[in-house]
């Protein structure tokens, strides 16, 4: 009877042993999986080699924001690799080319440069070969003018942007420089006096690396 007790006890014990050596481990939040918009190719595009883009990380880039780009071919070394990044409406289209800051043979990261608008194009070449041209939709993440007030000695522009924006830039009437706009709070500068302009205008601001306002309609 001592003997079945104590074959029992012990299976028990070794069934509890058993139970703790294979309960999971918490090792907190299992990493998630990066979703990937696929990339429409342009329909003339042509590959050249093994590079091939056939993802990105948003489905509208963002300028001024990195970009995520997933594809094969890219190999590991960034000094080989270059982005040719297009973007802008007709008439005033802007190419770049960027170097990656990171790179893998299947992802590469780039900043997408803050000048970019509408309708765009994006490929990556290095020195094995090209990938297709990929069509891109940029989001329109510019900064906008909220407010502007004319006074005698000063123009008060007041400014609205999803992204922090420089301390001075340049004031543009009708495409023409009217002068330097400076910080003066948060979201406003002063820019040169307006006052003894009449007529309709429109006014822009523009900051380095061609960021810019889109046009203000001031009566």
């Amino acid at each position: 009877m001592r003997t079945a007790v104590g074959s029992a006890a012990l299976m028990l014990l070794l069934a509890g042993t058993t139970s703790c050596a294979v309960a999971p481990r918490d090792d907190g939040d299992p990493p998630r999986r990066r979703e990937w918009f696929p990339a429409e190719r342009h329909p003339g595009a042509e590959e050249a080699g093994p590079v091939r883009v056939t993802g990105m990380s948003v489905p509208r880039p963002i300028p001024g924001k990195p970009l995520v780009i997933a594809g094969a071919g890219f190999g590991t070394d960034r000094e080989d690799l270059l982005v040719r990044i297009v973007g802008g409406t007709v008439g005033q289209t802007r190419a770049r080319w960027v170097r990656p800051a990171q790179v893998s043979d299947t992802e590469l990261t780039v900043l997408v440069p803050t000048e970019m608008t509408g309708a765009g194009l994006l490929e990556v070449e290095t020195s094995a070969g090209r990938s297709g041209v990929v069509i891109v939709q940029y989001l329109d993440a510019r900064p906008r003018i909220t407010l502007l007030k004319r006074l005698p000695f000063e123009t008060v522009v007041a400014l609205t942007s999803a992204t922090p924006l420089p301390e001075s830039g340049e004031l543009l009437v009708d495409g023409q420089t009217a002068g330097a706009v400076t910080r003066t709070g948060e979201s406003t500068y002063s820019a040169p006096s307006m006052f003894h302009r009449t007529g309709p205008h429109d006014v822009t601001v523009r900051f380095a690396d061609g960021l810019e306002t889109p046009p203000y309609s001031v009566p």
